[in-house]
């Protein structure tokens, strides 16, 4: 056996056994009937000291809206509130709140590195089907720290 064969399979033994999986994160929120979200931004979370990457958003309708109406998730810098300008989106496709009942959709997202500090949140849109709403679901944001 060369030498040079035993080396890199001690050096590849050596890599496999320092590489860890990573741990999927799920910030999420579920709506109800009866409350108003008419233009209104819900927080889902705080990012701590490090930053993350965001995977995936989903959404799930359990009674659709009846009217025009989307959700998309934000971060901001911790302090800032959605409210405020300078929010940034992290999904690429809205939930639609009007979409097939009980069916998951899953939202694109960009290859968003989330930095450390962000306060992480829904906005619903500022259609009227949101006033007043008989609609229930649930929005969640996977991510993991990179």
């Amino acid at each position: 056996m060369k030498k040079g064969y035993v080396l890199s399979v001690i050096a590849a033994a050596a890599f496999a056994t320092s590489v860890e999986a990573a741990t999927v994160i799920p910030l999420d929120a579920s709506w109800i009937a009866g409350v108003t979200l008419q233009n209104t931004k819900v927080p889902l979370g705080h990012i701590g000291i490090w930053p993350v990457y965001a995977l995936t958003a989903t959404c799930r309708p359990e009674v659709t809206t009846g009217g025009t109406s989307s959700i998309d998730i934000y971060y901001t810098a911790s302090g800032t509130g959605c409210a405020a300008g300078g929010a940034t989106k992290i999904n690429t496709t809205s939930c639609n709140g009007n979409g097939t009942a009980l069916t998951l959709q899953t939202l694109g997202v960009t290859n968003t590195i989330i930095p450390a500090n962000s306060d992480i949140c829904a906005v619903f849109s500022n259609d009227a089907a949101w006033s007043g709403t008989t609609s229930t679901g649930n929005i969640q944001l996977q991510f993991v720290q990179p």
